[in-house]
């Protein structure tokens, strides 16, 4: 039987964390050249210290978790404390489904919005 002892699990999750920050990081700084003008590793800061924000709302998976920064990205890390954001708060605040639905619904209704305004999908 193979045993896992604790701290080589902590390095593990580490190690992966890691290459999942790099890994979005260089999305986005292609994505968004002028918001990470510091390249990737501007980007890097950005996503680690908003994966704690995720987690918040319960947002588990690597997808979900890329997706509710990219809607940091578009609407600020702020959004929490604006007015006109107050929707993106209910939704992810609300007691149905995982945090994981919730950034779907959230997507789902930027999307709405998008086509109701004419605007393209942002992301």
């Amino acid at each position: 039987m193979l045993t896992i002892r604790n701290e080589q699990m902590e390095v593990l999750n580490n190690a992966l964390r890691r290459e999942y920050v790099q890994r979005v990081a260089a999305i986005f700084a292609r994505r968004y050249p002028q918001k990470f003008t510091g390249g990737t590793e501007q980007a890097a800061s950005f996503v680690e210290s908003n994966i704690p924000k995720a987690l918040k709302y319960g947002i588990a998976s690597e997808l979900h978790v890329a997706t509710f920064l990219n809607f940091l990205i578009l609407h600020g890390e702020d959004f929490e404390s604006r007015p006109e954001c107050a929707w993106a708060v209910d939704i992810l605040n609300s007691r149905e489904g995982t945090g994981d639905d919730r950034v779907e619904w959230l997507e789902t209704r930027l999307q709405t919005l998008n086509a109701i305004n004419g605007t393209p999908a942002k992301g």
